[in-house]
């Protein structure tokens, strides 16, 4: 019975898009259906509320267009540990990881950017090689928490 290969990060290379989230798009897309209706059932008096309702609407529908127009992304983790995003090589970079959700964020020409991946953008398969590509979180100890 043949033995199933180990797993090793040193060999691991991993090639991923990022699009924008089908999640959040209807995330958005609801909230801008229903931030007006929760204007109208607050306390607010209802002509402030009746005035607020299409801004409250405005403002969540452009986050959705600002979410929707945003580029894509062709990232690669290589095995040396080496990070490239549409081909060009950036060198501080972080991954954090909340579940199934990751976050990559960036420094490139003086900007911040922030990709975040959920699990319609990152399948589990791709989860998987992010996790392993990527280089271990370094350890802080316990004493550095401490107040003395």
């Amino acid at each position: 019975m043949p033995k199933s290969p180990h797993s090793s990060s040193a060999s691991v290379t991993c090639r991923l898009e990022w699009r924008p989230s089908g999640f959040v798009k209807v995330w958005l897309l609801s909230l801008a259906a229903l931030v007006p209706l929760a204007l109208w059932a607050s306390a607010l008096p209802r002509a402030l509320a009746f005035a607020l309702m299409p801004l409250a609407a405005a403002v969540a529908g452009a986050a959705l267009w600002r979410y929707c127009k945003r580029p894509r992304y062709r990232l690669l983790l290589r095995a040396d540990g080496s990070f490239w995003a549409d081909e060009v090589l950036i060198e501080d970079w972080q991954l954090q990881w909340r579940g199934a959700l990751a976050f990559l964020q960036w420094r490139a020409g003086g900007r911040c950017v922030a990709l975040d991946f959920w699990p319609d953008t990152l399948p589990a398969r791709l989860r998987r090689e992010l996790r392993l590509a990527s280089p271990p979180i370094k350890a802080v100890s316990v004493a550095a928490g401490m107040a003395t």
